[in-house]
Formats: structure tokens, C-alpha cells, sequence
């Protein structure tokens, strides 16, 4: 059996679902798509999130569903939208975890690495009672130990606030824990805990990370974790 233990980021690695600010750009403007809107909620949201990723315990922490709610305030302040800043929970329950769906790949991995005894743990940015839902939904549960997500952490990945509490998790052997995700703070993450980084790559972007590897869905975690295919080296694209 397998003494390997891999971090899982959860929107973009394991669970797909609607793009947010479109959901938002048709909710404020009536109509799809408007270019405008989209960018200033992308923008906001962004930029309210950054500073609380990367200047720790300079601003009070703010869920997912509170930080859209702090964006849809601003534009209806700012730029005279109307102000829907009350259904921002509802908005990102919708989109985040009932219009979700799993990637083709996401359950026949996590049933080979289950079956080969890796040790699984979710470490998302993520409000409680989204993930609640995406886990009953797609009946997820069973392949976790734990989860770590932003709202309990009270801070963002990869702020130290949010790493700690995975340190816990970390083997003596680093070489045998993996972080995965999608997105370059999943590889910040990674590293500052120590351990290997592996971006997911789904749309082969080529988006600029020191990512200890690559792969372009999750069987290329599979195959980096040689529970299928030998011979993957530490410089290969999966």
C-alpha cells in the first residue's frame, strides 16, 4: 500500500461549475455577455481577495460568499449597479456548488488512489457551506480524511494562516506528499509547506509557476504517482 499523502484543491481540480462573474454580469446588467460588468466584478473581487491573500492580518478576513457580497456593494456604490449584495450568498451557492459538475476523470482517479491507500485531503478556498454541498452532491466524502478550507482557516491560500493548518498532514518523508491544484497560489501553497507542487494544467495555458510538474488532468496524477505507469521524472510534463 501506498504511503503517499496528496493535498486537493476543489473548483478547477476535482469539481467544475459556472464562471461566477458571468452568473454576476447577467444578475447586475439583465444581459449576457457584458464585457464591462464582467471585468469590473472580476477586478474587484481580485483585488479585494489579493489583499487578503497577501497582506495577512492587515485586513479583517472575509468568506467567499461575504467578499462577492463586498463586490456587489462597491458596484452599486461606485458605478450605480443595483445593489444585490444580499443574494451574494444565494449567487455563490448556486453557482459554486448546485450547478456543479465533477470532471470526467475526478472519480475513477480518487477510486485509484483510495484504492492504493494515498491519504487524501481537501484544501480549498472555500466557504463550509459550499463545500457541504458539492461533497453530498457528488458524493466526494468517502475518498477525504479531513478538509482545510479558507473559511475555517480564517485566511486564503497561501497565506501562512491557511498552511499551517495542513502541516499536520505532512509525512516525515516530504518527497511522498503532493499539493495539487489549478491555479498558481495551489503552487505557492505546495511550497511553502515543503512538499511537491503539481499544476493542473487543463487547458495547457502554460501558465508561468515553479510547479514541481505538470499535468493536464488528474490521470496525470495517477501516473506521477506511478500507481500505473513507471518511469515519470521529476522534469516532465505529465
Amino acid at each position: 500500500m501506498s504511503s503517499k499523502t496528496v493535498f486537493f484543491d476543489m473548483g478547477g481540480t476535482l469539481v467544475d461549475s459556472p464562471d461566477i462573474f458571468e452568473t454576476i454580469t447577467r444578475r447586475l446588467a439583465g444581459r449576457w455577455p457584458d464585457k464591462e460588468t464582467y471585468d469590473l466584478a472580476f477586478e474587484t473581487y481580485h483585488g479585494m481577495i489579493s489583499a487578503i491573500r497577501y497582506e495577512e492580518g492587515r485586513y479583517p478576513f472575509k468568506n467567499v460568499a461575504d467578499l462577492h457580497a463586498a463586490t456587489l456593494a462597491l458596484l452599486a456604490r461606485q458605478y450605480g449597479y443595483r445593489d444585490i449584495s444580499g443574494q451574494a450568498r444565494d449567487i455563490c451557492l448556486d453557482a459554486y456548488a448546485h450547478k456543479s459538475s465533477l470532471f470526467p476523470e475526478t472519480i475513477p482517479v480518487l477510486e485509484k488512489l483510495l484504492k492504493n491507500g494515498v491519504k487524501m485531503i481537501i484544501a480549498s478556498d472555500n466557504d463550509s457551506e459550499i463545500l457541504e454541498v458539492q461533497l453530498a452532491k457528488h458524493g466526494l466524502d468517502k475518498y477525504f480524511v479531513d478538509n482545510c478550507i479558507s473559511e475555517t482557516a480564517r485566511a486564503y491560500k497561501p497565506a501562512n494562516g491557511f498552511v499551517n493548518n495542513l502541516r499536520k498532514y505532512v509525512p516525515n518523508d516530504e518527497k511522498d506528499c503532493y499539493f495539487v491544484g489549478d491555479s498558481p497560489v495551489d503552487v505557492e501553497s505546495g511550497k511553502r509547506l515543503g512538499i511537491q507542487s503539481v499544476l493542473l494544467d487543463r487547458r495547457n495555458a502554460g501558465i508561468n509557476t515553479n510547479a514541481d510538474y505538470v499535468v493536464y488532468d488528474l490521470n496525470g496524477l495517477v501516473r506521477l504517482l506511478r500507481l500505473e505507469w513507471p518511469n515519470v521524472r521529476a522534469t516532465d510534463s505529465i
